[in-house]
């Protein structure tokens, strides 16, 4: 009978990292799981009922028990290639994935804090924290395990449904990863990125943090945070000399957030709690001021509103009220912006305020969930 030892052994043709999918549950036995870090796995009290084959093949060895101690492991596809060999019980012991322990490594190399929790019943998504920015403003990271690209699809189409500016995605495969994933992503503003461009698997099973991945994602972050500033304050946009109201563009991309454009010069994000008197100061949450919700209106309603628009919005009758609110608000953009004139004029042949400047909100967003709140 032919020697086991004289087989060929296949090259494996997927990554470490392909054992998170390619394992059910994320369980196997320890020759399963190959070069994977000893780190990242917890033994279980399971046992196995079948190994597989050590030399790369297809088959099994299924594990016969004789008696107390005595185990053989005998091949189920070709036993007259395969010899009956002894089984320990470590060798049959089932270990699964320390979820906890790779979330760690992932947030020591983004420098994020981790608070991972499973965002769907099948495991396969995860909320891993957020990256600090400034204030009180972070970024969403999220994990997905993904067998195929459709796992992908899955996870952005339910991120996106959710009402939040922009998100970091690390996928466990990357071979899984296509580039029209890469394309919804940066249209709403976020990121897909592979484990294994942020972790890396040596051929000794050990992790090593990759520096080209956390250089990405500091690059996204820098280009989607918020401009860093003291929360409220005396806070002023840099505004170049001799810029008119009809020069900035004001765009939502969310509730809290908003991109400054100012001629050609390139867009500055910024948050709403760096912008003097628009939120509650007294409030333990910062919530936005009627300023800042009459901003939102232009930006979801507009261009242009009347009285009436702004009556019904925060549910008065009182027109003077409206008048005074709308009058705050320009004030506030000309302090911010260190321009003089009515950003906010009234159009009195047509009896409605039509802003100087242009106030929107990203294709991508939707303000109206949060007006509807709006005087209650």
């Amino acid at each position: 009978m032919m020697k086991a030892a004289t087989l060929t052994m296949t090259a494996p043709m997927l990554s470490s990292w392909a054992k998170l999918t390619e394992l059910p549950g994320q369980l196997g036995v320890r020759a399963a799981w190959g070069a994977f870090p000893d780190e990242l796995l917890l033994l279980t009290s399971e046992m196995a009922s079948a190994l597989p084959c050590e030399y790369g093949n297809a088959c099994q060895r299924k594990i016969i028990e004789h008696g107390p101690g005595d185990l053989v492991g005998i091949c189920v596809q070709d036993p007259a290639l395969c010899e009956t060999k002894p089984i320990t019980k470590m060798e049959r012991a089932v270990y699964r994935l320390n979820y906890g322990r790779l979330f760690d490594r992932i947030a020591d190399g983004l420098g994020h804090g981790r608070d991972a929790k499973r965002i769907d019943e099948s495991f396969k998504v995860w909320n891993l924290g957020n990256i600090p920015t400034v204030g009180d403003h972070a970024l969403p990271v999220f994990f997905v395990f993904c067998a195929t690209a459709a796992d992908i699809d899955q996870a952005l189409g339910r991120l996106m449904m959710s009402p939040r500016e922009c998100f970091l995605l690390i996928v466990s495969n990357s071979r899984c990863q296509k580039p029209a994933h890469q394309e919804t992503a940066l249209a709403c503003r976020s990121l897909i990125i592979a484990l294994d461009d942020l972790l890396c698997i040596g051929p000794d099973g050990k992790l090593t943090a990759v520096a080209g991945g956390r250089a990405t994602v500091a690059a996204w972050k820098d280009r989607v945070a918020p401009a860093p500033s003291a929360v409220g304050g005396d806070t002023k946009f840099p505004t170049p000399p001799g810029t008119e109201w009809n020069d900035i563009t004001i765009t939502f991309l969310s509730r809290d957030i908003i991109a400054i454009k100012c001629g050609r010069q390139p867009a500055v994000n910024w948050e709403r709690l760096h912008i003097s008197g628009m939120f509650t100061a007294t409030s333990r949450e910062k919530n936005p001021t009627d300023k800042w919700y009459m901003l939102m209106a232009f930006a979801a309603r507009g261009p242009s509103l009347n009285m009436q628009d702004l009556m019904k919005l925060f549910r008065s009758t009182n027109w003077q009220k409206m008048r005074k609110q709308k009058s705050d608000l320009s004030k506030a953009l000309q302090e911010f912006f260190g321009l003089s004139g009515d950003p906010l004029p009234f159009d009195r042949r047509r009896k409605l305020y039509k802003p100087a400047l242009t106030i929107r909100q990203d294709t991508n967003t939707d303000l109206e969930d949060w007006l509807v709140d709006v005087g209650k």
